[in-house]
């Protein structure tokens, strides 16, 4: 990002030279974000964006253009909220919007999507790697369908990537968001990658980013994603070997020392950097607030839905009970994270979660 700080101001989508010395600095930082997704994706086909939010939007809403009556979309239910606010709302417009069904574990059944398609079905959205509870999901047994009946496909990568080896080719989607703040990059950059034989409509009017985005690029923020995309795909490998030693320790020490408690989706294929743990007839945002208190960051789940007190639908989905679906609470791993520091988070919420419990046999409402 440093060129653009010392001396490289020009707009990139001007003719003269300040603007083509930027353009070709946008370029390479598309080459970069191709190069880390496989060796079948090309730059042009890579769109920046502000962000997983806005490529998910030009990925479902693009892909739509301006028809609402008489199409089917089928989303999975552990969508972040971006996707899934997005759906509620166009389901209001007249899409007809099908959930597609999750086991316990929060994988999607694909016996039952394939019970679910229709001939009006113009689209199915999946997260790869779940924000809340890890799950990976069989993307590639669902691309091949949907590949062999001609119905777009949208995989969400923001959580995949850097933790899973993500490859495009072997996913079979149509298009993949991805984001900048989850690997290092900036906050405010994220990329849309899209199959070039699914023309998408752009949501604005503007020639820039293949005419689907109005508006200057940023190009330091692209720089700067396209350097954590080439890292992140380069340390996946050892990310997960690290942050897999530290989850199944902090999983095996909260089960052994801690009663009532269980790991979300712990038989499925997860991601090795989160944990999704319920405690039993606990307020979930207690745990997280008295945490904080003391210096340890967690969450009840996407900080996009901070706020509010209603459930997970994403739990709710998988059929959690009510007296674990409050507790619940998801807990991240990063290489930057050591042991000692592991071992003071453990003791933290043992401690807590005692307290939480002997006050609330005690019928006293402790929020701290």
């Amino acid at each position: 990002m440093t060129p653009c700080w010392q001396g490289v101001f020009g707009n990139p989508s001007s003719q003269h030279r300040f603007g083509q010395e930027a353009a070709r600095l946008l370029e390479r930082a598309r080459r970069q974000v191709a190069g880390a997704l496989g060796a079948e994706v090309y730059a042009e086909d890579i769109v920046f964006v502000s962000g997983g939010t806005e490529a998910n939007a030009l990925a479902l809403l693009g892909a739509l253009g301006g028809r609402r009556r008489g199409i089917h979309v089928l989303v999975s239910p552990m969508e972040h909220d971006s996707m899934r606010l997005l759906v509620e709302r166009l389901a209001l417009e007249g899409v007809d919007v099908e959930w597609l069904r999750v086991g316990g574990d929060g994988v999607v059944d694909i016996e039952e999507m394939k019970r679910q398609l229709r001939p009006a079905t113009a689209l199915v959205a999946v997260m790869l790697a779940s924000h809340e509870t890890g799950v990976i999901e069989p993307v590639a047994e669902m691309g091949a369908i949907l590949g062999e009946r001609g119905i777009r496909f949208h995989v969400d990568c923001v959580q995949a990537m850097g933790k899973i080896p993500v490859f495009l080719a072997q996913l079979g989607c149509t298009s993949a968001s991805f984001s900048g703040h989850k690997i290092g990059a900036p906050k405010g950059i994220g990329a849309l990658w899209r199959d070039r034989r699914y023309p998408l409509q752009s949501l604005w009017p503007g020639h820039q980013e293949s005419s689907l985005r109005p508006g200057t690029p940023n190009v330091a923020a692209a720089l700067g994603l396209g350097v954590a995309m080439a890292l992140a795909a380069r340390e996946q490998a050892e990310f997960e070997e690290y942050t897999k030693g530290l989850r199944d320790y902090f999983e095996r020490e909260i089960l052994r020392r801690c009663a009532r408690v269980r790991i979300n989706s712990r038989g499925a294929g997860r991601t090795s950097s989160t944990s999704h743990v319920s405690f039993e007839d606990i307020d979930g945002a207690a745990v997280v607030i008295a945490l904080d208190l003391e210096g340890i960051a967690c969450s009840t789940g996407s900080a996009c839905a901070s706020g509010t007190m209603a459930p997970s639908p994403a739990l709710r989905a998988m059929g959690l009970e009510k007296p674990w679906l409050h507790g619940s609470v998801r807990f991240s791993f990063g290489r930057d994270i050591p042991q000692a520091h592991l071992d003071r988070a453990l003791e933290s919420i043992i401690r807590i979660v005692g307290r939480l419990r002997a006050a609330s046999q005690q019928g006293v409402f402790l929020s701290i």
